[in-house]
Parts: structure tokens; sequence; C-alpha cells
């Protein structure tokens, strides 16, 4: 472990760092011509597996499934929001990576 920290250290600089600590993450296209929809966005979470272990949320999959319709909505509307403006939120782009050795 204390190789790959030293490693990994090694690799970020200042412009990175700058990078991660930015607000929004653009795609500079923001006519993608895709709409998400409620139902999309309600089956998807309906099809989550409960049994895994939730995110850097900390949100249980089990949770996300079973409020698949009540969060449905406010999920489609956020998700095609980002897709118009081509912005990506800060927290979408955290994630747990765990190495295999």
């Amino acid at each position: 472990a204390q190789y790959l920290n030293k490693y990994f250290a090694s690799v970020f600089n200042e412009a990175n760092e700058e990078l991660r600590n930015s607000g929004s993450m653009t795609n500079g296209n923001k006519d993608v011509g895709v709409d998400i929809t409620i139902s999309e966005v309600e089956a998807k979470l309906e099809q989550l597996n409960g049994s895994k272990s939730g995110g850097p949320d900390n949100l249980h999959p089990r949770i996300l499934k079973e409020l698949a319709h009540e969060i449905a909505s406010p999920l489609a509307k956020k998700f095609n929001e980002s897709l118009n403006s081509g912005v990506v939120p800060f927290d979408w782009r955290i994630a747990n990576i765990v190495p295999i050795f």
C-alpha cells in the first residue's frame, strides 16, 4: 500500500490538484441530443443489486431501489441538466478505487 501511495503521490501535480478542486467539469459539447426519461431512471434504479455496498455517497443500493419511484423524477431532471449544460457535478466524479494485487 505504501508503494502505491508513493507512486500516486508522485504522479499528481499542482495542475491536477487545481482540476480536482474545480467546481465543475465540462464536456465542451452541450448539444448531445439525449433526453433521459423518468421511466428509464426508475427502471435502472429497480435493477440495482441490493446486496452490493454503497458508493462514496454511502447510499445503499437497496434504499435507492426501494425509493426508485420517488427519486426517479429529480434524478432524471439532474441528469438532463448535466447533459444539457455540459457540466458534471463534482460529487459525480468521486469514486472508491480499490487496487487489486
